[in-house]
């Protein structure tokens, strides 16, 4: 799109990153949507180019979501409040939110007992095939937007979403103080997952990951050791740190070596918590390992009940997340932000998007 044509929109028209095919992002002009009584329009003021939007952008798909039909991309947003329908009562014109990425159907079983992340019709932002929130104005339901405290700033606000995995990570992982966690894995949701387990008091906090910078920020963040797996032997040292091995890992890179490096590090009667998406569907692990070891293995989807909390961490300083934030585009320069953020080059963490 020309800066004439950027110049020159019709009333009424936004300007979205819309995804045609791998690597292929164009910027177009969308209606801007109309809300319906219990709908709000947010004014988006901020995205977070997750590790998800990268992989769509650069292969197409994500295992069985492959994308088939122009999409727009991101989920981890923030923005303004800038009109409500007629019965909404949660939120006003002018709050600042974050929107949690999520539409579910609200009548299955699933959503009925709160596992709404599980609703087979759930339309979650850009994935196949609901449209994302890079653009400049996105519809929501009222009751998914959460406010944002004066404290916090828009970029705060996408990184609720991540924030929101490693909470529930912690979660199912059923942390309690004094246990004993490794995470594989130091990206953004391995460092939110760090993070998350230090408020529920895990005592020691081992991060493993192959990149140095992020193995430093993860001391930062409060990891009481961290592992090079180029430098040192992860078993060897885990060993030697937890005799027996570690109470919970929780494996947030989603490679084939880390997911097989879990049953490894977990002690018997202990917990492991799969939330990294592999690039594969099927994965050979060591079952014996599982099974004499009575490990109790848990998948995670996504996330579900804990979108306020991660508001409050963030906002009470228990969460640190200003440091993740490392690089800003226009939205004009979505595909940049997205290639800028699958080259993982050194001091890369998290690339936000801002129209």
């Amino acid at each position: 799109m020309s800066e004439q044509e950027l110049n020159q929109r019709p009333e009424g028209s936004m300007l979205a990153a819309v995804m045609y095919g791998a690597r292929d992002v164009r910027l177009e002009q969308r209606p801007i949507p109309k809300v319906g009584p219990e709908e709000v329009l947010v004014k988006i003021v901020a995205i977070g180019v997750c590790g998800s939007d990268v992989h769509f952008y650069w292969d197409g798909r994500i295992g069985k979501r492959v994308v088939r039909k122009p999409m727009i991309l991101g989920h981890e947003s923030a923005g303004i409040v800038v009109a409500v329908g007629e019965n909404v009562t949660l939120v006003k014109v002018g709050d600042r939110v974050a929107l949690e990425p999520g539409i579910p159907c609200r009548r299955c079983s699933y959503c009925k007992t709160g596992h709404y992340n599980l609703c087979p019709d759930v339309a979650f932002m850009a994935a196949p095939h609901t449209d994302g929130a890079m653009r400049e104005y996105f519809k929501i339901p009222e009751d998914l937007l959460f406010k944002l405290p004066d404290n916090m700033s828009f970029e705060d606000g996408t990184l609720v979403e991540p924030l929101s995995v490693g909470v529930y990570a912690a979660r199912r992982g059923r942390i309690v103080p004094g246990d004993r966690v490794v995470i594989l894995g130091a990206g953004t949701i391995g460092l939110m997952v760090l993070q998350a387990v230090k408020v529920y008091g895990a005592a020691r906090r081992v991060v493993i990951d192959l990149q140095a910078d992020r193995l430093e920020m993860a001391k930062k963040l409060g990891a009481t050791e961290v592992i090079n797996p180029r430098e040192q032997d992860p078993d060897k040292i885990i060993e030697e740190l937890m005799p027996g091995g570690c109470d919970v890992v929780m494996e947030a890179a989603g490679a084939v070596p880390t997911i097989q490096m879990a049953t490894r590090l977990v002690r018997k009667g202990g917990r492991i918590v799969f939330l990294g998406m592999p690039g594969v569907d099927e994965v050979p692990v060591n079952m014996l390992d599982i099974i004499v070891k009575e490990v109790d293995v848990m998948g995670m989807f996504r996330y579900n009940n804990v979108y306020g909390e991660a508001v409050r961490m963030i906002s009470e300083g228990l969460v640190e997340v200003r440091s993740l934030h490392t690089h800003t585009y226009p939205l004009e320069q979505a595909a940049e932000a997205i290639e800028k953020a699958h080259a993982c080059e050194v001091g890369t963490i998290k690339v936000i998007i801002k129209p």
